[in-house]
């Protein structure tokens, strides 16, 4: 019967070996790598994910805003801020914040009878571009 060599602490007795110096260096130098590209592409998914956040509540404070004058019978005029109107009447219980940057939202018409805007104070409309 062959006796097995029995593992402690080496590979094989007489038979250890371990990395030298370069090949450890390339080592590190690969998984320092394949972390610095995970972190990038978490940071890029990130920003992609707050932008698409944003979209989403200007879409549901503009649906909001139309169903609540429309249910009053009233029209957007220039020159009012509706969500901070809404707001401050209790039509909106809650105010909004941009995901990215903690900024307020506005919403305002830019002529009679036009289409309610709804933008954020600190990025403007530039999610939608």
């Amino acid at each position: 019967m062959k006796n097995t060599p029995i593992l402690v602490g080496r590979m094989f007795a007489g038979n250890a070996r371990g990395l030298s110096i370069p090949e450890l260096t390339l080592t590190l130098s690969v998984v320092l790598a394949l972390i610095g590209l995970l972190f990038a592409g978490s940071t890029i998914y990130a920003s992609h994910a707050n932008k698409a956040s944003c979209i989403m509540a200007q879409d549901q404070i503009r649906k909001a805003l139309v169903s609540h004058s429309n249910m009053r019978g009233q029209t957007f005029k220039p020159g009012v801020d509706y969500y901070a109107k809404a707001i401050e009447s209790g039509a909106i219980e809650l105010p909004m914040t941009c995901p990215e940057s903690g900024g307020a939202y506005t919403a305002y018409v830019e002529t009679l009878g036009g289409e309610l805007i709804i933008t954020c104070t600190d990025h403007g409309d530039e999610h939608r571009e």
